[in-house]
């Protein structure tokens, strides 16, 4: 009898340890409230099509595309065509009348689109807007990446801690992401084999070629691509302490890319005001992400590029 109520009682604790676990990590916006993905051997992934979720106090809400808008807004009636990675996507720190997209298009009182996703890379990007035929005359589309969108070359779904389906249990996206990690740490570049920047420097010139390509198509439309880089955290402290930029990958490195095509890269640090330099901190969440603040500094600059324009 002892032996059975020892057992019910590590039974029960087990259940309650899971439990609090569960709770702790649904406290922390994990588990069933969550994007979803799929894949497409095309242009990777992208989010499923009319999706709505709240997250952490934030309002997510997806198009017939997927795309992070107004359902309202189609290709027809839009003349803003933001892209981009999860700079853009704006993740699910802000909501979708935080994003920068939506308050540059609301300053123009225009219509617009942002698609986006989190991890794209260049070819993602350009694959999508070709499958879906989602070129406008008369329209400008704006690309704003950091870094490793042009080394990222046709990401897949698999590349990323995605969900395709909902995850009703937080612990199973816990332990799912421990397992991602795991296998990501496996697969890793082997650096004796593979020269990482001559690897990555290479995926640059073939991402740049592509928006070439992409601009050549729009001039045909008469239409403008304008292409922005957004800095990291190292970034702006290289411009607190004024010297040569210390990122990884350096932009200069991508800048020498751009120089051999028709293209010019917007460096949107270059237009922040000294305050908003000296206080970088307040519109980063982490090394690159926007806060809210962020957003709308960026949509500040950006409104006034192409008032510019």
């Amino acid at each position: 009898m002892i032996k059975i109520n020892k057992f019910f009682v590590l039974i029960i604790s087990i259940f309650i340890c899971v439990l609090l676990i569960e709770i702790t990590l649904r406290v922390k916006g994990i588990g069933s409230n969550n994007i979803v993905y799929y894949s497409s051997n095309y242009y990777g992934y992208y989010q499923i099509p009319d999706q709505k979720i709240t997250r952490r106090g934030n309002l997510i809400s997806l198009d017939k595309y997927g795309n992070r808008n107004s359902k309202k807004n189609t290709l027809e009636n839009s003349s803003l065509i933001f892209l981009g990675d999860s700079i853009t996507y704006g993740g699910s720190v802000v909501s979708n009348n935080e994003t920068f997209s939506y308050l540059v298009a609301n300053k123009m009182n225009l219509n617009y689109l942002n698609i986006s996703s989190n991890g794209w890379g260049i070819p993602n990007i350009i694959n999508f807007l070709e499958f879906h035929n989602l070129y406008k005359k008369n329209s400008t589309y704006i690309l704003t990446c950091i870094n490793d969108c042009y080394f990222r070359n046709l990401r897949k779904i698999e590349q990323n801690f995605f969900s395709s389906k909902k995850d009703y249990l937080a612990i199973n996206v816990l332990l799912r992401y421990l397992i991602f990690n795991i296998l990501k740490k496996s697969y890793s570049v082997d650096h004796e084999i593979i020269s990482e920047k001559l690897d990555n420097l290479k995926t640059a010139n073939i991402s740049v070629n592509i928006l070439n390509n992409f601009k050549k198509k729009l001039d045909s439309l008469n239409s403008k691509l304008i292409i922005i880089h957004s800095p990291n955290k190292e970034r702006m402290k290289d411009l607190i302490i004024n010297q040569s930029n210390n990122e990884k990958y350096s932009r200069k490195s991508i800048l020498r890319i751009f120089s051999n095509y028709d293209l010019e890269l917007v460096e949107i640090s270059d237009h922040f005001k000294e305050k908003e330099i000296e206080n970088f901190a307040h519109f980063f969440v982490d090394s690159v992400h926007l806060s809210k603040m962020g957003h709308k500094i960026y949509a500040d600059i950006i409104f006034k590029l192409l008032n510019e324009s």
